[in-house]
């Protein structure tokens, strides 16, 4: 049976947010089906033009968060 592919499957393929099945699946799509492939290339073509970023936060932030955590951590077990 012939799976029909959509732009997000491509999309969520390109972000590596698919299993391996699914990632094993689309591969061999691309390889017999002309239109897909035309889609993945233009999508992938966006993709490589989008700037690399890195978010980090601060140590701060974090610190504010972890003491949150703990704090609710308490809160619910009593």
């Amino acid at each position: 049976m012939k799976h029909s592919y959509t732009q997000n499957d491509l999309v969520s393929y390109i972000y590596n947010e698919k299993t391996t099945a699914e990632r094993i699946a689309i591969q061999e799509a691309l390889k017999s089906d002309w239109e897909l492939k035309s889609a993945y290339s233009e999508l992938i073509k966006g993709f490589n033009q989008l700037p690399k970023v890195t978010f980090r936060p601060s140590l701060s932030s974090v610190k504010r968060l972890l003491k949150y955590s703990a704090n609710r951590m308490v809160e619910v077990s009593c």
